[in-house]
């Protein structure tokens, strides 16, 4: 896959070999391609964060824009921004790589449209933290519609308030989480037989093997319904690889432990 062949930035590097001692709370996994205009915006929602024992991994998968040259100041000016060369080998492979050069115990994942509202990692660790039985946790969310589609309305905001982990069977149920490395150590880490709905593969595994999941009803991300995001852009390799996805489950393929 590459991921140990990936090329991270001075502060992982001076991380690795004891220059730097402290290891943070959480480990914010971020995962980037040529949309620097929206980056910002993800990043400032990370720096507003009310807890701020946090390092910021971001997985550059290939770009092109002027995304390279923002992320050279971001870790220049910040020590706990990690930027990390995905190779431009997709989705799935820039989540692997992401939380291979993380350091924390607790892991939390955002791309690079949506956003975090300024309590969402303080509140999801203390969820952790106060369930030591439960491996991963998700929150409620708002979701933006930027243009008019899968059935929202341009200029829309919509709160959303996903099923419970029992629904995993049938449909992915989890946007912004937060989960124990432990866990994803534990199954086997990110999938990649799959991409664009690699995300669901990864929490039906996670619950096919047993993984305690939690919901927090509270709307803490931000997700952006927009005609340039992947989930609209490659609406039909979504649908194929769920189609997939739910034959392996049905066959217990997805078992790991």
């Amino acid at each position: 896959l590459g991921i140990k062949r990936a090329h991270r930035s001075r502060c992982f590097w001076m991380r690795q070999c004891g220059i730097v001692n402290s290891v943070p709370r959480v480990s914010v996994v971020l995962m980037t391609r040529d949309r620097a205009q929206w980056l910002r915006q993800a990043v400032s929602s990370v720096r507003a964060q009310t807890v701020q024992d946090y390092e910021l991994v971001i997985v550059d998968d290939g770009s092109v824009d002027e995304t390279p040259a923002l992320l050279r100041d971001l870790a220049a000016a910040d020590s706990r921004v990690v930027v990390v060369n995905g190779g431009g080998q997709g989705i799935a492979h820039a989540v692997a790589v992401g939380v291979a050069a993380s350091s924390a115990a607790l892991v939390s994942l955002l791309a690079d449209d949506d956003e975090y509202f300024p309590t969402f990692v303080e509140t999801m660790a203390k969820a952790l933290d106060d369930a030591l039985e439960v491996d991963a946790v998700y929150s409620d969310y708002l979701a933006e519609f930027r243009d008019s589609i899968f059935g929202g309305t341009a200029g829309q905001m919509v709160e959303m308030r996903p099923g419970p982990p029992g629904e995993l069977p049938s449909r992915n149920v989890v946007w912004g989480c937060m989960f124990r490395r432990a866990m994803y150590d534990r199954i086997g880490g990110w999938p990649q037989e799959t991409d664009i709905a690699s995300d669901w593969q990864f929490w039906l595994t996670a619950y096919a093997n047993g993984a305690r999941l939690a919901q927090v009803r509270e709307p803490l991300y931000l997700y952006r319904y927009w005609m340039g995001g992947s989930t609209f852009q490659r609406r039909a390799q979504q649908l194929a690889e769920a189609a997939q996805i739910g034959e392996w489950y049905r066959a217990g393929a997805l078992r790991k432990i």
